[in-house]
């Protein structure tokens, strides 16, 4: 067990990866959020050509193309099966890195471009850098442990606070997101542990709930000039 590895960073990924259209189901909708607007560097490289042997195909760049092992790229003017956004499985060189070869994808010609993009605007309360407050909305995020009760010791329950903020709607839009992605306990559990595939932590349950009805929405002036709103989340795991 790696105890540096929060259970509530495991839901964060399966969020954001849902809203990229990475999990099969609902895609954020890109007048509201955006995901192209989340790079980490924004490098940008024109790809030369692109190979597959089996499932995987290569992606060389005429220059290096920065993109990281793990995270995602989006394709652009290659073809209609390549053009979208892309896990990165592998670097192998600064000008090659490998993905999952789409459904009809196959050998192609260069001529198109690869952008690294980091999407992940899910910043822990501590967090005093890194977190880019000019692109919006994005979560702030804090946890804590709860006692066991009424259930076996061995099952771990922790509750989290995400506070989402952004303009209007769209702290409103992402909420809602969020609640109707993490609302459904055992099987919003299930999801997450399938798409996520860790072997060292399993969800049982997940729970999605608003707080302070009334107060909620309120323009925080330390995010000038944007709204924040928030969930609350409770959620028990076994590791391992």
């Amino acid at each position: 067990m790696t105890y540096n590895k929060l259970p509530i960073q495991l839901i964060n990924k399966y969020i954001w990866d849902l809203a990229a259209g990475l999990v099969d189901g609902n895609v954020v909708d890109t007048g509201v959020i955006n995901v192209d607007n989340y790079s980490l560097n924004g490098t940008t490289s024109t790809i030369s050509g692109i190979t597959f042997s089996g499932e995987i195909s290569t992606v060389t760049t005429t220059a290096p193309h920065g993109v990281i092992a793990n995270q995602l790229c989006k394709i652009s003017g290659v073809n209609a099966y390549y053009d979208k956004n892309h896990r990165v499985i592998s670097t192998p060189t600064p000008t090659t890195f490998t993905i999952e070869k789409p459904a009809l994808g196959s050998n192609a010609a260069g001529g198109g471009t690869v952008k690294e993009i980091g999407l992940f605007p899910f910043y822990p309360v501590a967090e005093n850098s890194g977190a880019n407050t000019d692109i919006t909305p994005f979560v702030i995020y804090d946890f804590l442990f709860t006692p066991p009760k009424d259930t076996q010791w061995f099952i771990d329950c922790e509750k989290a606070v995400y506070t989402i903020v952004g303009e209007l709607p769209q702290i409103y839009y992402f909420r809602n997101f969020i609640y109707e992605t993490l609302k459904k306990f055992d099987v919003s559990a299930q999801a997450v542990n399938e798409y996520i595939q860790d072997d060292e932590i399993k969800f049982k349950f997940i729970k999605c709930e608003q707080s302070n009805y009334m107060i909620d929405e309120k323009r925080v002036d330390s995010f000038k000039p944007k709204f924040v709103t928030s969930l609350i989340l409770t959620y028990d795991y076994t590791k391992s």
